[in-house]
């Protein structure tokens, strides 16, 4: 989806808002400001200094003479903070940015551009809008876009022409290299590191870090030092932490830069050498070496083997053909016909020369040059992954609302304190904003960001370390609310590595009355019961020559078969093997093919026109079994019942067909594949078994257990779906199949369908209207013969019913529903052993796919699970740190306006050492280990909803009314407000001591309530980090409570306590918050999880979940046990080792860097010299 824009042109300093009216205030308020200051300036040192932050100034002025100017003084200060928030603004909201600097206009007097990508794919940016050429253009997220009619285009590549149209290209003259490289510009991408200044700055102008600065000076105002520079300094390094993180990825993405490699380039009607990084669309190069393709290429002759899985995952090696064999008026599409098609970035591993039009120097392929730079597949594939969004943000929608939330109390608070503070006259009004301040930013947590990303920080290296890998964090806690898993089936449920049954030449009636069978009569063969032979001698001619010569494999350069598994598994099962030539060889006879027609996803077939000898040629074409039936001349009587009889046990079958060509019909080049693929004679089905992958049926029963619905959705025959949902456990029921007609396992129209279970194909979902296609995404758990486009309409209906989706596939035909899920799991192909000990490998390009956020190496589907409990974990532990910050923010702000209202505050150390305290806590939440076992209960959807808030609102009034309690025991022993000083030192008194101590018991009762634990992460007393942290702060308590030592007395601040009657009820007041609380939070935890438990069990089948408790798991997926342990010790190590390869890989680049600018000059100094 392209960007939305709007043009824009640029204000002159002196038109905008903030220069004109600041202009104007700041000599308005400044002189006044100087006026009272020197009018108030004692210039003799005071005979007791103060104890605050800025004693400096403070105890040279005349405070209470400035007293009633107190607004005036401020004033200065006032306007620079408003003058600094417009200008945080501008960097915050692109709105208000090109508000304030830019104004709309007309393309005439455009200046620059807005542009607003969709969700996830970037942040708005406003660029320069270039009218030196025509059309105008504009370069956004790194790719160049012309403004033509009005519109925003992307340029225009040489993708889409005609087979004819490349065959007659000459490649480029002089004069359209000129054209072109100014068009195009040059084939390369540069992938922008910014350093280690530039992020910090970007991290420290984010609206958060700068409320938490804001926070931090607000403290020092109320004369606090140790603890705000404490605040201050461990900001710092968590965010030059984050920084080097995103450092560290930016580099890891700069490792897949091509390195530039020399192709021989026919330009003005000559062969010459030049750098890839000059090639240009429409040029035409020689492949004669094996190398990294440095554009997207058109095979024009020959043929290549390439290795795609830079871009897709997938290793096993692909053939490429020529566009030789295609009608000369044919119109290439890229996203067809990629077998025609070399990737920029995919690896060249083998070339087998042919003949050109075009003269070649050297034996090699001759290729068309259709894409280059940021424009090939390559290009916008490191385009996708550096613009998407990858940084956790706190700035969701849930965060604001519990801001918005807390800010209600801020205000009461603040409130609190203006009135009563009004009411005294020995308290400064400058005293009474500086408290409202801070109650403010007491009651909004600024660590809150901090705490998220500790969060999914924690859950991403988790997760590594079970070799899945996640390139949208932000997505994590969506895997903790999934309800429904989809799962292509070939390659993702069933393994690829297909066998061959074997042929059914049907050559023996079956019995059509044996419907109480779900398997054909016959003889068992490879697994598989039915009339089947898996020996060529016993298979006629006409059938080996459809196997043998109906393919597009070639020979490796080790002498192994490349190019579709199925072909090459039946290929080498019946004895054939290819010749140096090229030829075909069986011990029967040798079969030269003259001509193809490839295969086609849509079409669903291929033909080949070969021969034994040149004089006699033969049609044989391989595909669909229901496709090919189509161009037989004659339909054999049980053609469908044996083909679906070989489905319903799983089988993958293609049907065979061929006939003699006829002798006005020998002209290959004249001959359309409509003519070729007409009144075939059938030859026989092949028959294919796959094994479930290991781990498949545990992790399927898992997620049914766990009340999760399973769907399959694949491009896979109905009845092969259905056979191996029956084995998974998804379907209980005989199924009934919804194609053209509705027909039940048998291929027998159906009478009733309420015994049945449903599968529907993607023609049949064609044919419904919306409403009846909602109630079949609704509850139908097997789609079969889906296009990719039909599997994404399905996960979008599911998104748009209200669920909450995970996508599984090999990242191949999946594209577009891992797109569309919330969480989309791509699958590399990779051995257990080498995913699980690959410490190196980071999910850069094509991991599984562009498409999909999560990769698993792993290959198999039981990293599923991983996600779920990882997510389920994150988003608990997310809604705990809401509530925690919460009610600490909220206790904190009202005990900071009681204490001010006495006259009294906190001590400094007293702030420090609790801080110390409650961070070991909140990381050890953050650090909370997930359960290996799924439950069937599910987390809150959201973070931010009405369990929160009142849990949040009731455990607060529980605190409130303590604090109360505490504020009257302290007056009862006959405590007096002392008169307001403003140098007035800290002191610890009665009142401040209570206050800390059940201030301090109250942040221990937010942990001991509010952290969940199970079902979804450990228990309290099984997280060993929380429950120390816990009881040490718990002991602290207790002594303070005791009251029996100095030493404590003098290091926490406190003051002796005046009776044991005092002491004891202190006591009382905090064992009753504790409980309370307790009690509050769980009677509100059990009322708001029953709808989500009655709702959980609607998913799935209750007699599916009855016949799986008798379920025994094979615990063929189980990963070593030490990949399950991730604690702190492992984050450190892990973070120290990122350091380290951080600078060995920055140090690489600036060494490459520096020879290509030594490359550079020496070119210059060769060119200067030439001239000469």
């Amino acid at each position: 989806m392209p960007p939305k824009f709007q043009l824009l042109k640029e204000k002159t300093l002196w038109q905008r808002f903030d220069t004109i009216i600041f202009s104007i205030l700041y000599p308005l308020t400044l002189l006044p400001f100087i006026q009272l200051l020197n009018a108030n300036w004692i210039s003799e040192a005071p005979e007791e200094a103060s104890n605050g932050t800025f004693a400096f100034i403070v105890d040279h002025l005349d405070v209470p003479n400035l007293e009633p100017h107190t607004l005036l003084v401020m004033s200065p200060f006032i306007i620079a903070g408003i003058h600094l928030l417009i200008f945080l603004f501008s960097t915050w909201s692109i709105s208000f940015n090109s508000w304030l600097k830019y104004s709309t206009a007309s393309e005439k007097d455009a200046t620059h551009v807005l542009f607003t990508p969709s969700q996830h794919r970037g942040s708005a940016q406003i660029v320069k809008f270039d009218k030196s050429s025509n059309p105008p253009f504009a370069i956004f997220q790194q790719k160049k876009r012309e403004f033509v009619n009005g519109q925003f285009v992307s340029l225009k590549y040489p993708t889409d022409l005609t087979v004819q149209e490349y065959l007659d290209s000459k490649g480029i003259s002089r004069t359209e290299k000129t054209e072109k490289l100014n068009y195009f510009g040059l084939n390369s991408y540069q992938i922008p590191v910014p350093s280690f200044k530039e992020l910090m700055k970007e991290h420290v102008l984010a609206p958060f870090f700068v409320f938490q600065v804001f926070s931090i000076c607000c403290w020092m105002l109320d004369e606090y030092f140790i603890y705000p520079l404490f605040s201050l300094v461990s900001l710092f390094i968590l965010e030059a932490n984050t920084v080097n993180t995103r450092q560290s990825n930016l580099l890891e993405l700069r490792g897949v830069e091509n390195e530039s490699t020399r192709v021989q380039v026919y330009r003005d009607g000559s062969w010459t050498f030049l750098e890839s990084g000059n090639l240009l669309p429409g040029d035409i190069v020689l492949i004669n070496q094996e190398i990294i393709c440095p554009a997207d290429l058109l095979l024009l002759s020959g043929r290549c083997v390439t290795n795609e899985a830079m871009l897709t995952g997938e290793s096993t090696p692909q053939v490429k053909d020529n566009i030789l064999s295609l009608p000369k008026d044919y119109q290439i599409d890229p996203s067809k016909d990629k077998r025609f098609i070399i990737f920029g970035g995919t690896k060249i591993e083998q070339i087998i020369p042919g003949e050109s039009h075009i003269y070649l120097p050297t034996k090699g392929c001759l290729a068309y040059v259709i894409s280059t730079g940021l424009g090939s597949s390559q290009g916008r594939l490191i385009r996708t992954i550096l613009f998407a969004s990858q940084r956790v943000s706190a700035e969701s929608k849930d965060s604001m609302y519990l801001l918005v939330f807390l800010s209600i109390f801020a205000i009461f608070a603040s409130g609190y304190v203006v009135y009563y503070g009004r009411k005294s006259s020995t308290i400064s009004t400058f005293r009474i904003i500086v408290e409202c301040l801070l109650i403010l930013t007491s009651s909004i947590p600024p660590d809150l960001p901090m705490q998220l990303t500790v969060s999914v920080n924690a859950s991403l290296l988790a997760l590594s370390k079970l070799a899945v890998f996640c390139t949208e964090p932000f997505r994590i806690p969506f895997a903790g609310t999934v309800s429904v898993c989809c799962f292509d089936k070939t390659g993702t449920l069933t393994a690829e590595e297909y066998k061959l049954a074997g042929v059914d030449e049907m050559t023996t009636k079956i019995d059509n009355n044996n419907h109480n069978s779900t398997e054909t009569s016959g003889k068992l063969v490879g697994g598989v019961v039915g009339n089947l032979e898996n020996d060529s001698n016993n298979l006629s001619n006409e059938t080996l020559m459809v196997i043998g010569s109906c393919h597009s494999l070639i020979n490796g350069v080790n002498g192994k078969l490349i190019g579709d598994t199925l072909e090459a598994t039946a290929f080498s099962q019946m004895g054939f093997s290819i010749t140096p030539g090229g030829k075909n060889k069986h011990k029967k006879f040798t079969i030269t093919t003259q001509k193809l027609f490839h295969f086609s996803a849509e079409m669903r077939r291929m033909t080949a026109i070969a021969g034994i000898t040149n004089n006699k040629l033969f049609v044989l074409t391989k595909g669909a079994p229901e496709v090919i039936a189509e161009h037989l001349a004659t339909v054999p009587e049980d053609y469908f019942t044996v083909y679906r009889n070989y489905t319903r046990q799983g089988c993958r079958v293609l049907a065979l067909a061929s006939r003699p060509l006829e002798q006005n019909e020998m002209n290959l080049n004249n001959l359309t594949r409509e003519q070729a693929e007409s009144n075939l004679i059938f030859r026989g089905f092949t028959v294919f078994s796959a094994p479930m992958k290991r781990g498949t049926e545990d992790t399927i029963v898992e997620l049914l257990k766990s009340t999760h619905r399973v769907i399959i959705i694949t491009g896979d025959d109905p009845l092969t779906a259905c056979h191996v949902a029956s084995r998974l456990h998804i379907m209980n029921k005989p199924p009934l199949i919804h194609d053209d007609g509705v027909v039940d396992s048998f291929g027998e129209p159906a009478q009733d369908s309420v015994e049945y279970s449903h599968c529907y194909t993607g023609k049949a979902l064609s044919k419904l209207s919306s409403k009846e296609f909602s109630d079949v995404v609704r509850h139908c758990n097997v789609f079969a013969r889906m296009s990719p486009q039909s599997k994404e309409d399905v996960l979008y209906k599911l998104k748009e019913l209200g669920e909450r989706t995970l996508m599984c596939g090999d990242g191949t035909n999946d594209v577009g529903a891992l797109k569309q899920a919330h969480v989309g799991v791509g699958l590399v192909e990779n051995s257990l052993d080498i995913a699980i000990d690959d410490d190196e490998y980071k999910p850069k390009l094509g991991a599984a796919s562009i498409a999909a956020p999560f990769v698993s190496k792993r290959s198999t589907i039981s990293a599923c699970i991983d996600l779920i409990r990882f997510g389920r974990a994150t988003l608990s532990s997310t809604i705990d740190l809401f509530k925690q910050l919460s009610l600490n923010c909220l206790i904190s702000a009202y005990s900071v306006s009681v204490l001010f209202i006495e006259n009294v505050k906190f001590g400094d150390q007293q702030l420090t050492i609790f801080a110390l305290g409650i961070s070991f806590a909140f990381m050890s939440i953050s650090w909370a280990k997930p359960l290996r076992k799924l439950s069937k209960e599910r987390p809150f959807e959201s973070q931010f909803n009405l369990y929160l808030v009142t849990s949040v609102l009731l455990q607060f009034a529980v605190h409130f009314y303590i604090i109360y309690l505490v504020r009257n025991l302290v007056f009862s022993t006959g405590y007096v407000t002392k008169p307001f000083n403003y140098k007035l030192k800290f002191e610890p008194g009665l009142m401040n001591t209570a206050m800390y101590i059940i201030t301090s018991e109250m942040q221990i009762a937010t942990f001991i309530s509010n952290y969940r634990g199970r079902p979804f992460m450990q228990a309290f007393h099984e997280n060993k980090l929380l429950l120390i942290s816990i009881l040490i702060s718990l002991v602290f308590v207790v002594l303070m409570l005791c009251d029996s030592s100095d030493l404590l007395r003098s290091t926490f601040q406190i003051v002796q306590f005046p009776s044991t009657d005092f002491r004891d009820k202190m006591a009382l007041y905090c064992a009753i918050d504790i409980a309370l609380s307790y009690i509050v939070e769980k009677i509100c935890l059990f009322i708001f999880t029953m709808k989500s438990k009655l709702t959980s069990n609607n998913l799935v089948d209750p007699t599916i979940l009855k016949e799986l408790d008798s379920y025994v798991p094979h615990n063929d997926d189980v990963l070593p046990e030490e990949k399950h342990s991730f604690g702190i010790k492992d984050m450190f190590k892990q973070n120290m080792e990122l350091q380290k390869k951080m600078m060995i890989k920055r140090n690489e680049i600036t060494m490459k860097e520096q020879m290509k600018l030594k490359k550079n000059s020496k070119k210059s100094t060769t060119v200067k010299t030439s001239k000469k």
